[in-house]
C-alpha cells in the first residue's frame, strides 16, 4: 500500500519478500521472527516474541545473512511438544541443506547446538520444519 496524507493507494502483492535494508549479522542472536518469507506459522507474545503454530513442511525465510567469517555451528532455541526438526537451507525453502536440527520433546525452551556445512558469503537462510514446536531465536557460530 501506498499513504500519502489520509488517501490510500492500493498496490497488488507478489511473493518476493521484501528488500533488506542491511545484511544481517549471524553471529549475534537472531529472534526467529526476523523473517522476510514465511509460509504456515504464526507469532505469539509482545516483546519476548516467539514463532508459533509451526507444524511439519512450515517453513521462514531469513534474507541477506552475512557470513563474512564462515560458520560450522548453529544454536537454536526451541520447545517442541514431541519429535521435531529443523532441516535448514540456504537459497529457498528447497535449497542446498545445509544443516540439521534433531528436537526431542522439551521441558520448556531449550538450546540446541548443531554442527553445519560450512556457510560463507551473503546467503539466504531458510528454516523448514518436521513437526510441532515453538522457536525462539537462532545464532550461527
Amino acid at each position: 500500500l501506498t499513504v500519502s496524507g489520509s488517501t490510500i493507494s492500493k498496490r497488488d502483492g507478489d511473493r518476493t519478500g521484501v528488500s533488506a535494508v542491511k545484511t544481517l549479522d549471524p553471529y549475534s542472536t537472531v529472534q526467529a521472527e526476523t523473517i522476510y518469507r514465511q509460509s504456515g506459522i504464526n507469532t505469539s507474545g509482545q516483546g519476548d516474541t516467539v514463532v508459533t503454530d509451526i507444524q511439519k513442511g512450515d517453513w521462514i525465510g531469513v534474507k541477506d545473512v552475512n557470513f563474512a567469517k564462515g560458520a560450522s555451528k548453529l544454536t537454536v532455541r526451541v520447545s517442541a511438544s514431541g519429535d521435531s526438526a529443523i532441516k535448514v537451507c540456504k537459497g529457498s525453502e528447497s535449497g542446498s541443506v545445509i544443516g540439521y536440527v534433531d528436537i526431542s520433546k522439551t521441558n520448556g525452551f531449550t538450546d540446541i547446538t548443531v554442527p553445519v556445512n560450512n556457510v560463507s558469503g551473503t546467503q539466504d537462510i531458510y528454516f523448514v520444519f518436521g513437526g510441532s514446536l515453538e522457536f525462539d531465536s537462532w545464532y550461527f557460530s
